[in-house]
């Protein structure tokens, strides 16, 4: 039964690092001017025109002017704060190219990861933040682009990796509570749930207002199987921030699994009401309504959350265990097969995700009788996600398995 965790992701601009004054112009005076007018229409936030008058003094400056790489990255920052990253793509390619300076240097290659980030090419953007990494001599920039590379190692499912970066971060800058954050999440995603406690317990000390902190803290508390703890995490949680939609449905499912299925299924509820369109508080209503022998409430549940998530192959088993339980025999091992057939897209599914998405499958298999490739897809979808044996330890969909030796041996 899925959890969510969340990974703070902060990748912004870097739009300080190049201070300008007055005394710094003394060449083509055309050029000078029109780039004084775009910086004091960037601080107006004209940036359409700000735009224009930048490319008016690289225009008139040409690629030999003093200020050639500078005036392509304020332009690079204009259009990146448009929304236009293939263009901020390429006046920040361009100032790197001219660069001389450090500083100009590495807020382009920031700046050009960020963009990059948003366009959907992390390994472009690992690229710029690594080279960042190794070329600046500022600790808070440096501090930056480890976490920002670190966040990009975490979505693709590398956690390893961003955990060695977080550390980074928070070695170069002992206060960034994001970085404390965020590698409790990825602790807690590999199973070490005593090393998420001691993080989300730090980001707290550092912040005491930040729910997101008590919320993760639950989390590595639930893997634990420490339920009480981590309902009073999550309540905490709830009371900093009244509209957490996650901390009421991870709170919902540390009493599901003390058997409090109707205050489970409340918080649903509440998280349901605030976000309609978040399907695992919709996928785990419905499951903790089949455990009450509410079939048909369940199915109903499990529709809307394939409809709002029509890849995850685990709301498709779970509404199948629906229909078994409600004697619908027939439906359900027809919708076992249909999860079997989701195609794992390379270019679309990473990480968390498609370990989900094995694990769906592996409970199809282990309900259509087919245990070798029930063991082999759990296997995979562990060694994707290490959390998901504690997951497995007590899926209901794996029952018939708990004792089994092979199974012990996977999960244990």
């Amino acid at each position: 039964m899925s959890k969510s965790g969340r990974v703070w992701v902060v990748i912004s601009l870097i739009v300080a690092l190049v201070l300008m004054s007055g005394a710094l112009f003394a060449g083509d005076k055309e050029a000078e001017e029109a780039f004084e007018r775009g910086l004091e229409l960037t601080k107006l936030s004209e940036l359409d025109q700000a735009i224009e008058a930048f490319t008016e003094a690289l225009q008139q400056g040409g690629p030999e002017w003093k200020y050639f790489a500078l005036a392509h990255y304020k332009r690079g920052l204009a259009y990146a704060f448009k929304g236009r990253n293939n263009r901020a793509i390429t006046d920040f390619s361009k100032c790197i190219e001219k660069a001389s300076d450090e500083g100009l240097m590495v807020a382009a290659l920031y700046n050009r990861g960020t963009a990059f980030r948003e366009q959907g090419q992390p390994d472009k953007a690992i690229a710029d933040f690594s080279e960042c990494i190794r070329i600046s001599s500022d600790k808070t920039v440096t501090a930056t682009a480890y976490y920002n590379r670190a966040v990009l190692y975490h979505h693709k499912g590398l956690y390893n990796e961003a955990i060695s970066d977080y550390s980074e971060s928070v070695s170069l800058n002992p206060n960034y509570t994001k970085g404390y954050v965020n590698r409790g999440v990825a602790y807690y995603e590999i199973a070490q749930y005593d090393l998420a406690l001691v993080d989300h317990t730090k980001a707290i000390q550092l912040e005491p207002q930040l729910a997101v902190a008590y919320n993760n803290r639950g989390l590595a508390h639930w893997g634990k199987g420490n339920y009480d703890s981590a309902i009073a995490d999550f309540t905490e949680a709830i009371q900093l921030n009244p509209k957490f939609t996650e901390a009421y449905n991870n709170r919902g499912l540390a009493y599901h699994y003390k058997g409090q299925y109707e205050t489970a299924i409340a918080d649903y509820s509440t998280s349901i009401k605030l976000n309609a369109r978040y399907h695992l508080a919709w996928n785990n209503k419905g499951r903790a309504l089949n455990s009450m022998g509410k079939h048909q409430e369940a199915i109903d549940c499990h529709n809307v959350a394939i409809g709002l998530n029509r890849d995850e192959t685990y709301y498709m088993v779970c509404k199948a265990y629906a229909l078994q339980k409600y004697g619908k025999t027939a439906e359900a091992e027809s919708l076992y097969k249909e999860a079997l057939k989701v195609k794992l897209d390379e270019g679309k599914f990473a990480g968390t995700d498609k370990a989900w998405i094995i694990y769906g499958k592996m409970c199809a298999y282990s309900q259509l009788g087919d245990k070798e490739n029930c063991f082999k897809a759990l296997k995979t979808s562990i060694e994707l996600l290490p959390n998901l044996k504690d997951e497995a330890k007590t899926e209901e969909l794996l029952q018939k398995y708990w004792n089994d030796a092979d199974f012990k041996a996977i999960v244990e």
